[in-house]
């Protein structure tokens, strides 16, 4: 039952109902009952493993307030040792198995099984929420939250379950307070989103995703066209998944009075990669700009530039390693600390080389050229993202520019060649719409309240049209394995 799916459609309407039928005081239990349904749905072993990791963060969270200085140590070492320990084994612990085995066969037959268990969906959100909430407890002095509801439910609050973004509590729990009462308007702008969401994810992103899914799953299959094609489409294709889920998730907790954290602005005009990250999963790239590279920038900062270099890759080691255990997700980290750290280190020198070759009044063309440049480095590093593993890669990267003498409509995607051109053109309509009202910063309400009537809901319908029709393609939330 994941987000575009019509049971979690149906699920969340009748929630809606019931969430402004009770009294406002019951209203947070609601939703906590809805999430705990949306859990046990999922999995009850993933409810039991979800039920004792809030029971940890919340006792230590109340006991680290209370405690003196010497127990507070003890007590955050503790909590955070349970936090890591269960994301440790459930994402990395085959991992280790696998590359001791590797070890092990250099001088031996001796082998290790693999383990076979289910990881708990969305395990690194909430346990990134779990280590930020004890930390700043023990470091800020921050209030535990003593009502269990409201704990409970900003752990496992079903809309940012399955892929963030991740929530602090500084932002979340305060609204629990507060009355969640009907706002008319706020329910109308969330429908809007949540069906934005849908569209991008469906008519966009599942589009783009089938061929992905063919290609890496087929990869002997395809070389050239086929792949460049593809290597160009990977960017799009995870930005309007996880994009449209963040839509759906927003757009979503709108209608119940909760206000999540945007996790995108308008990534693809960034100008650099430090840029990028900037605008990309901005929740996690702040997590971890909070709580890794500015407590090592610290606690490093007599190393001077090397300081940075230590903090960056770090940063972004631990970052590709959040998205699974493979050896592919490291590289993908370590390929943006490479180039974060070139961007850092060779500035100056960028700023006079455009200087020398277009002159001082050519920023708007510098600018577009450093944006294409931040795209095709995006595109590329997702090779490591998508793969399955290194052989795949290998041959990827080797055949990308075979066979480009004859191009063919026809490169065995099986996808509709109306319905590529069709997610395609509506790709390009997004992003034309980000440059002008999230880029450029025009005010968006007015796209639609300015409209008639019979335009809305003519643009309502054929965008439910579109979902529908499209949703033959779809597939799951790619970020929701992480």
């Amino acid at each position: 039952m994941l987000p575009a799916s019509f049971e979690f459609i149906l699920f969340s309407l009748l929630l809606f109902i019931v969430f402004y039928t009770v009294k406002t005081k019951y209203r947070t239990a609601v939703l906590l009952l809805g999430s705990i349904g949306y859990v046990s749905f999922l999995s009850i072993a993933f409810l039991v493993y979800v039920f004792l990791f809030i029971l940890n963060n919340y006792w230590v969270g109340l006991k680290l307030s209370t405690s003196n200085e010497p127990q507070k140590k003890y007590l955050l070492l503790f909590g955070q040792a349970l936090n890591l320990g269960g994301l440790i084994f459930y994402k990395y612990i085959n991992f280790f198995i696998e590359n001791l085995n590797l070890g092990l066969g250099l001088f031996n037959e001796l082998q290790i099984s693999s383990l076979h268990y289910i990881i708990p969906i969305g395990i690194s959100y909430y346990t990134f929420q779990g280590i930020s909430y004890l930390y700043l407890i023990y470091k800020a002095g921050d209030k535990p939250e003593s009502n269990f509801i409201n704990f409970a439910l900003y752990m496992i609050y079903f809309p940012k379950l399955v892929a963030g973004p991740i929530e602090r509590h500084r932002k979340f729990l305060p609204q629990l307070k507060g009355k969640l009462e009907f706002d008319y308007d706020r329910v109308v702008s969330g429908v809007r989103l949540i069906t934005i969401g849908l569209f991008k994810k469906v008519v966009v992103g599942d589009t783009f995703f089938y061929i992905i899914n063919r290609v890496y799953g087929n990869i002997d299959s395809f070389d050239g066209y086929g792949l460049i094609i593809t290597l160009l489409i990977q960017p799009m294709q995870i930005y309007f998944d996880f994009s449209g889920y963040t839509d759906i998730a927003i757009g979503l907790s709108a209608l119940f009075g909760i206000q999540l954290s945007q996790n995108f602005n308008a990534p693809f005009f960034a100008t650099s990669v430090g840029d990028f990250w900037r605008r990309w999963h901005m929740s996690l790239s702040s997590w971890c700009n909070d709580f890794i590279y500015n407590r090592l920038m610290l606690k490093y900062r007599k190393w001077n530039n090397w300081a940075v270099i230590y903090a960056v890759f770090a940063t972004f080691i631990i970052i590709g390693i959040w998205h699974g255990a493979k050896w592919t997700f490291v590289i993908l980290g370590l390929l943006q600390g490479v180039a974060i750290t070139l961007e850092y280190f060779k500035k100056k020198y960028r700023i006079q080389t455009f200087k020398y070759i277009l002159g001082s009044g050519k920023s708007e063309f510098r600018d577009w050229v450093n944006r294409i440049y931040v795209y095709l480095f995006f595109a590329f590093s997702l090779i490591f993202f998508y793969a399955p593993d290194m052989n795949t890669v290998s041959y990827f990267l080797s055949n990308l520019f075979v066979n480009l003498d004859v191009f063919s409509t026809s490169v065995g995607f099986g996808v509709d060649f109306f319905e590529f051109i069709l997610a395609f053109v509506l790709m390009v309509f997004f992003i034309r719409l980000e440059w002008q009202f999230i880029y450029k910063g025009r005010v968006m309400g007015s796209l639609l309240n300015d409209k008639g009537v019979f335009f809305r809901w003519s643009l309502y319908l054929f965008s439910f049209f579109l979902i529908v029709y499209m949703g033959k393609n779809q597939g799951h939330f790619v970020y929701a394995q992480f």
